[in-house]
């Protein structure tokens, strides 16, 4: 199977500076990736890269085969790559049926009252502003912002940072339900133990580059390995 998106030999930063070095990641649909690492070691660059939003130094950006290094991020969105991005990004000034309807795609599964059944809590807030939600109904307009565009693939930076622990279960809950309406994530969290339950595969990076690719149980295996490069005990 064609990934939606892969990466070959991937080389990206800021600057003179490069932060990410020979980067090989592929995701396929359906499924979960939970990229994982200390802080400062490229995850979020990495993220911007996929999303169009860093120039690639060296290597490709592959979608459904093709070489989309040079697409702007506006048509890896219409290609059906979304993104739910560290620190939210909704549009406070508008309200939360505004910020929904903004990026609606028509034809695809994921309406508004599909994505308002996943979060009954913003049915209840359609005329709120963003700035008067609480930070866990900011991620949740944030999620339901991305699954409006009906994506394939969805892309999400430090899922539940901030959020207190009932929140951050309610979030872990509805990314198990996109993942299994089909949809395939590229997960980014602190919270270990949840990435680990959740994903098909994760991909450790250490200083820009990948250190481990593979099954979760495979790292779960290697304590030394999650102490190291995780600050865990498996």
């Amino acid at each position: 199977m064609t990934p939606i998106l892969e990466t070959r030999g991937l080389a990206a930063g800021y600057g003179t500076s490069l932060v990410l070095h020979d980067i090989q990641i592929a995701i396929r649909s359906g499924e979960v990736i939970g990229l994982m690492g200390r802080n400062g070691m490229g995850k979020t660059t990495l993220i911007r890269t996929l999303l169009g939003l860093l120039p690639v130094r060296e290597g490709v950006v592959l979608l459904d085969g093709a070489d989309a290094s040079a697409l702007p991020p506006f048509r890896r969105a219409r290609a059906g790559v979304a993104t739910v991005p560290e620190g939210r990004g909704i549009f406070a000034s508008l309200s939360v049926r505004e910020n929904l309807r903004l990026a609606a795609r028509p034809g695809g599964v994921w309406s508004e009252e599909r994505v308002l059944s996943l979060f009954p809590r913003l049915a209840e807030r359609m005329a709120h502003r963003g700035n008067h939600l609480s930070g866990g109904e900011q991620q949740m307009l944030a999620i339901g912002r991305a699954l409006m565009t009906n994506p394939r693939l969805l892309i999400l930076d430090e899922a539940t940072e901030g959020l207190a622990p009932l929140i951050r279960d309610e979030i872990w809950h509805t990314i198990r339900l996109v993942r299994d309406a089909g949809v395939a994530i590229l997960v980014v969290d602190k919270t270990v133990s949840a990435v680990l339950s959740l994903a098909d595969r994760v991909v450790v990076l250490v200083k820009g580059s990948v250190v481990y690719s593979g099954a979760p149980a495979g790292l779960q295996a290697d304590q030394a390995m999650m102490h190291r490069h995780l600050g865990v005990d498996g």
